[in-house]
């Protein structure tokens, strides 16, 4: 997921794919890439993760329980 700054026009999916190259190692760079036009955050300000579309649920991450 990522956040466009306001005002700004959004780069497309292999303009975000080279430069995450150029900056991670090649196993960390993203699949696949969704905008959004926030992130949700609690009243703390952390991430909701759960809240992001089309986010898994950490027990369905994990997989089925032995």
């Amino acid at each position: 997921w990522w956040v466009a700054e306001k005002g700004s026009a959004a780069p497309d999916e292999e303009t975000l794919r080279t430069y995450c190259r150029s900056q991670l190692a090649g196993y960390k760079v993203p699949l696949h890439f969704r905008r959004v036009d926030a992130l949700p955050r609690t009243p703390a300000g952390k991430l909701l993760r759960r809240r992001l579309p089309g986010a898994r649920s950490a027990t369905a991450a994990r997989g089925p329980e032995p």
